[in-house]
């Protein structure tokens, strides 16, 4: 079972070193998703009242 996993995770290890870019926006997408909506959030909760809620902490784990 390990051997399998193995050969399954350097095949795709491979496969995903092959084109650097796509590691990289996967990387990037979650920040940026923290960056373009992050403030959205706050503004919006704040718009509705919802001061004691933290936008910041709807968006990011503790």
């Amino acid at each position: 079972m390990l051997h399998d996993t193995w050969l399954i995770f350097r095949r795709d290890m491979v496969a995903a070193l092959r084109n650097p870019a796509w590691l990289l926006i996967g990387i990037m997408q979650p920040l940026l998703y923290l960056f373009f909506f992050g403030p959205l959030l706050v503004k919006a909760l704040s718009a509705q009242g919802l001061s004691e809620v933290d936008g910041w902490m709807v968006l990011t784990p503790r």
